[in-house]
């Protein structure tokens, strides 16, 4: 997690990061306008209940960084996220996550939802892709 939240600091020099989804919807409650503010938590069934939750909202001020650390990493319910329309959503290995999370905190017409997983967690996962899908890209 602090290996994740380092990193997101690096791509987003402003951003506001907290370790819990009901802190970053208060924060951005707060604020009408500017940077992202980010729930950085670990990958779980609990979680994902609480980024359906938040995407919902559909606030562009929202990010939200999974960090799955051990296997299996599913990637089934970060897809779902497409669904709702107007949200960044990507997975890449923590190793290579500075570009995404860049490409991640600068789009502001809606939420984002990124999941970082540790490499040994996707070593030997056939079912693993990384994959960002760019909403801005899908107008173009």
């Amino acid at each position: 997690m602090d290996k994740a939240t380092a990193l997101l600091r690096q791509a987003q020099k402003d951003a506001k990061v907290f370790n819990s989804m009901s802190a970053a919807t208060a924060a951005v409650a707060e604020q009408e306008t500017g940077p992202k503010s980010w729930a950085v938590m670990p990958l779980s069934k609990d979680s994902m209940k609480e980024v359906h939750s938040a995407m919902e909202q559909g606030s562009g001020q929202m990010g939200i960084l999974l960090v799955a650390s051990k296997a299996p990493v599913s990637q089934l319910e970060v897809l779902r996220a497409m669904e709702y329309g107007g949200v960044y959503v990507a997975a890449a290995e923590m190793d290579a996550a500075g570009d995404v999370l860049k490409e991640a905190a600068s789009f502001s017409a809606g939420p984002a939802l990124v999941l970082l997983a540790e490499a040994a967690a996707v070593k030997d996962d056939e079912q693993w892709t990384s994959f960002r899908y760019d909403p801005r890209k899908e107008d173009a």
